[in-house]
């Protein structure tokens, strides 16, 4: 597995993720990669969005957890903080997703708030935050 700046294709990464996860994004807004297989498959896609300077959202879908491994998550990481410098990343999800919600506690996210009716009218928004320091996937670098 690896990690590629989606670029041209960011809009198809974009897409592929609102069809996975209801959210909109568009592509003019958003950086993006495709993680691709080892038989350059694509198999998962993450966008990055709303950059404020020091924290920008995370949104990411796959065919399969096997996409998430470590060295895939560095390099998504290294960009956001590195290349980025953000201190902090974000990620949004529904209340009920607790597949979402378990992926993003293990990859070292907290759960920071519930925006009551926020994701999309009619159902919660649940805010996790990862800092700088606590990216794991960062020790060393």
């Amino acid at each position: 597995m690896i990690a590629i700046p989606a670029n041209e294709n960011t809009a198809k990464v974009c897409e592929y993720l609102t069809q996975k996860t209801s959210a909109v994004f568009d592509p003019a807004l958003c950086t993006a990669f495709a993680i691709m297989s080892d038989k350059s498959e694509f198999v998962a896609g993450v966008v990055l969005s709303n950059w404020r300077k020091h924290d920008i959202e995370i949104s990411c879908a796959t065919e399969s957890s096997m996409a998430w491994r470590p060295h895939v998550m560095k390099a998504v990481f290294q960009y956001v903080y590195d290349q980025l410098g953000c201190t902090r990343c974000t990620s949004i999800v529904t209340k009920s997703n607790s597949k979402c919600r378990t992926f993003l506690n293990d990859l070292g996210f907290t759960l920071e708030g519930n925006l009551r009716m926020g994701y999309d009218g009619k159902r919660d928004a649940l805010i996790y935050g990862m800092l700088r320091a606590e990216c794991r996937y960062l020790k060393g670098v």
